[in-house]
């Protein structure tokens, strides 16, 4: 099975160098916070070595939907009771 990692741009690329940017946009990642999805091999561990300040890298065995990419990141439903200042019975 293929390795697959994930790369989600956590830093823009505005004021960096022209190479840093085609480094970032060969890997798949334009805007703040976009997700790419790259096979673990040399060519791409290299990529990510030259912007490793920029990236979060994470390894996984599959790739998730854009659906479930939406439901990893959104906050829970509802709302939770932290401290009650007055006690119920």
């Amino acid at each position: 099975m293929v390795k697959l990692t994930i790369l989600k741009l956590q830093r823009s690329s505005i004021g960096l160098s022209k190479g840093i940017r085609d480094v970032i946009q060969s890997l798949g990642l334009g805007k703040r916070h976009s997700i790419a999805y790259c096979e673990a091999n040399p060519v791409s561990a290299g990529k990510i070595f030259k912007v490793k300040e920029l990236v979060s890298v994470n390894e996984v065995e599959n790739k998730m939907s854009k659906y479930e990419e939406r439901k990893a990141r959104a906050p829970p439903s509802g709302f939770t009771v932290v401290n009650r200042r007055f006690p119920t019975a």
